[in-house]
């Protein structure tokens, strides 16, 4: 008898390892030369895998590093392999202002569908229909006019912010060298215009120097409000510039931030 040819030896699994290294490799290949944005200009490291945008989200650098890439690359920029990024005037025209018989560009679900406070601002309201209702409430104080006719209180409160520094640096005969905390001077100005535009007045932090903290310890619910706006705006600052806490010595609260919940 003529023995028959013994079957060569597959490990088990063998398959399943072919696989899992040839698919990353052949996903490269499809996002930088077969994918629909392969035309784009972009670094190619970026437009082959999300690593380098996630990397960049995580370390807190995702604004100036765009930018850097817009300069090099130019108004139309691949950032990911499913994402691109304009910045050019006509994109936003064409992206975010509704026309008749023009395609409405949807938000994206990965970002949009989950929302830090259960009642959605018109940013960030994914469903068209209730969009467009919001949007249609706001968009009479949104008009070049409107936003114009605010010019002479924000122009108020600027001038103030002139007069104040003038005063700090004419009070200090000593010094030729004199150091100003312009976050906390800018921070003053900002939320004294949102005061006026949102409660109809000043919270005098300008005319005052009130440090911010001073309104999350106030009890009435005008404060309330300008607590958790000004817990989600560290939250947000923190996040994304992640050295921010260090200065400040702190670290962002992580759920109902404003609420009394303690930092994590």
């Amino acid at each position: 008898m003529i023995p028959s040819p013994q079957a060569p030896y597959v490990p088990r699994g063998s398959p399943l390892i072919c696989a899992t290294i040839q698919y990353p490799i052949l996903k490269t290949i499809y996002n930088l030369y077969l994918h629909p944005l392969s035309k784009v200009p972009g670094p190619p490291s970026w437009s082959a895998s999300r690593l380098p945008f996630a990397h960049a989200l995580i370390k807190g650098t995702l604004v100036q590093d765009l930018e850097k890439l817009h300069r090099q690359y130019g108004p139309v920029l691949r950032i990911a392999p499913d994402d691109v990024t304009f910045s050019h005037p006509d994109a936003w025209i064409d992206i975010f202002q509704g026309r008749p018989n023009h395609v409405y560009f949807p938000k994206d679900p990965v970002y949009w569908t989950q929302q830090l406070s259960p009642i959605p601002s018109v940013l960030g309201i994914y469903d068209l229909s209730a969009h467009a209702r919001v949007r249609k409430q706001l968009a009479p104080d949104l008009t070049a006019r409107a936003v114009r006719a605010q010019e002479p209180m924000i122009q108020r409160y600027v001038n103030l912010l002139v007069e104040r520094l003038g005063k700090i640096v004419s009070a200090d005969t000593t010094s030729q060298n004199i150091e100003v905390d312009m976050v906390q001077w800018f921070n003053f100005t900002t939320f004294d215009i949102i005061g006026d535009l949102g409660f109809g007045e000043s919270f005098d932090c300008l005319e005052n120097s009130l440090d911010l903290s001073h309104f999350q310890q106030r009890e009435d619910g005008r404060i309330g409000v300008l607590g958790t706006v000004l817990s989600l705006y560290r939250f947000c600052a923190y996040q994304m510039h992640p050295a921010l806490a260090e200065e400040d010595g702190s670290r962002p609260c992580t759920t109902n931030c404003g609420q009394g919940t303690t930092p994590a």
